[in-house]
């Protein structure tokens, strides 16, 4: 379904009915599909920032959640409280869980919302995140509305003070482009779900030739529908070469790149190879010949992924979970079960 009707008739009503412990639950199902799929940290920008957070100390998974303010939604007192309640350096409450200041987007939050966001973020020196240009609706509109694109209308809002990033850019001029790497805006680029939703393609051989910085992202299991950053490597590369019809557009080990070591950089993670990080089957025959990370990228999925190490606590390996308290994934499966069969109901 186009974007906004999917939206409409087939998310929001549905997430009106969720509870706090559904989005509790439902998280610690998505803390499962990124463990098995190699992923050791997520940004989420979601409901209920409690819930997501407590789902990720419980599972011992890191999680860096960005605000989504809006006009249906959500006060900058809150997000404030945020801020100081997830973020260790403000006092926060674990080492796994990250906060962000940011607005879910520009079409749905009004200009003097999104300029106080903009003075929170300037408060605390932090980057601020946002969902932008991922349609050409989206762009029009804004244009529209402020004789501006959404990536020139925040700017002027005072967005961006401090960097961050946008999510999907998608719907880009050349003068977006260039604002972006002159105000240290990163792209996170969604291919999977830019298909699913008929978006359309990032262009990210201009993002990366203009400099910008470019992570990867799934954009949730709603508009995708996986969690698989092995899926959105692929469609990263092969994507920009029908797009330029050039063969030798995007090297995939560039792609590797957006989907690690940057993504993780905008999470505001601090690396460290010998406490996060997935291991591969190197005994499978994709994996035997030529380039490691251009097999990751064009001949894997998954299903390679032998273990995976959060914190420095091996919480997948070999087809089993080893979760924190005693938690055993067929009590998850069964809540979650449960609760999607109210909501839908």
């Amino acid at each position: 379904m186009p974007l906004q009707s999917w939206l409409t008739t087939q998310v929001f009503p549905f997430e009106a009915k969720l509870t706090e412990d559904d989005v509790y639950w439902f998280s610690k199902l998505a803390i499962l599909d990124y463990l098995r799929g190699g992923t050791v940290c997520a940004v989420d920008m979601y409901l209920n920032n409690s819930a997501v957070a407590q789902a990720a100390i419980d599972m011992q998974f890191r999680i860096s959640m960005v605000g989504s303010l809006n006009d249906f939604g959500g006060t900058v007192e809150e997000m404030e409280e945020d801020i100081l309640r997830f973020n260790i350096e403000h006092h926060g409450s674990s080492e796994f869980v990250k906060f962000f200041p940011g607005v879910h987007a520009e079409y749905t939050t009004s200009p003097e919302k999104i300029a106080e966001v903009a003075a929170l973020a300037k408060k605390y020196q932090m980057p601020t995140f946002t969902h932008l240009a991922e349609t050409k609706t989206e762009v029009t509109e804004c244009l529209e509305r402020t004789d501006k694109t959404p990536v020139q209308h925040l700017l002027d809002c005072g967005f961006w003070a401090y960097g961050g990033a946008g999510f999907h850019c998608v719907h880009l001029s050349a003068d977006d482009i260039r604002l972006m790497k002159e105000n240290d805006i990163a792209a996170v680029c969604c291919p999977g779900s830019n298909l699913k939703l008929a978006s359309g393609v990032a262009d990210l051989s201009a993002l990366e030739a203009a400099g910008v910085k470019i992570a990867l992202g799934t954009d949730g299991p709603a508009s995708n529908n996986a969690l698989s950053m092995f899926r959105e490597m692929y469609l990263a590369c092969v994507l920009q070469k029908v797009k330029h019809d050039d063969a030798a557009a995007m090297n995939p080990e560039l792609a590797f790149e957006y989907a690690t070591r940057n993504g993780s950089d905008l999470a505001g993670v601090v690396q460290d190879v010998d406490q996060d990080f997935f291991e591969v089957d190197a005994s499978l025959p994709a994996l035997q010949l030529h380039s490691v990370k251009k097999n990751l990228v064009y001949a894997s999925d998954t299903s390679v992924v032998k273990s995976t190490t959060v914190g420095g606590v091996k919480r997948y390996e070999n087809g089993e979970f080893h979760l924190p308290n005693g938690e055993r994934v067929e009590r998850i499966y069964k809540e979650c079960k449960t609760r999607a069969a109210r909501i839908f109901d």
